[in-house]
């Protein structure tokens, strides 16, 4: 019977099997690591800071590193480095979570102590910057699909299961940002 058990608890897989990635650093100068996708050379994962589930700050693992070519994982082009001065949370954070693609990758909180920033009043022009800058990266990713479908000969099917969790995530950022924004009205 305790065999059954250990064997069902060796083989139960978790999504996040299907990477291999390590966090390197996590202190008040860098938060960095590296992700890669196992057999999708050309995959970038998302990379998300968060605290109590809440985003801080995206970034995608597309640096290059010696060491992950050196060991011949992929490309190499799969490192994220992100300073944590450019992270401004609304509340004091004392811990953090790593997530990539959706997925924790990290199993205790990890410690980082970010002060909160206090929060202007926005005003009705970067509201305006921020629908142009979303609009003009809407506008480049629609392009890249669009390469993307072209270079798989017009198999929009198989571009959009590569991309689905990608593009998941950005919903849920976009979601959070409309709601965080509009509640505030």
């Amino acid at each position: 019977m305790f065999k059954k058990l250990v064997k069902k608890v060796i083989q139960h897989k978790s999504p996040l099997d299907a990477y291999r990635y390590h966090i390197d650093n996590v202190n008040e100068n860098v938060i960095s690591g590296w992700a890669h996708k196992i057999g999708d050379g050309n995959y970038t994962a998302n990379i998300e800071v968060r605290n109590n589930n809440v985003i801080l700050f995206t970034t995608k693992a597309n640096i290059a590193r010696e060491d992950l070519k050196a060991a011949a994982i992929g490309s190499g082009q799969y490192g994220f480095s992100i300073d944590p001065t450019k992270i401004k949370p609304e509340q004091d954070v004392n811990t953090i979570d790593i997530f990539i693609d959706g997925l924790k990758a990290n199993a205790k909180p990890l410690p980082l102590t970010l002060s909160a920033t206090k929060q202007k009043e926005p005003k009705q022009e970067s509201v305006s910057d921020e629908l142009s800058a979303f609009g003009v990266s809407v506008s480049q990713e629609l392009q890249r699909l669009t390469d993307e479908i072209s270079s798989q000969n017009g198999n929009a099917v198989n571009v959009a299961i590569e991309n689905i969790a990608s593009l998941s995530v950005r919903v849920e950022v976009i979601e959070q940002i409309l709601t965080k924004h509009f509640a505030s009205k």
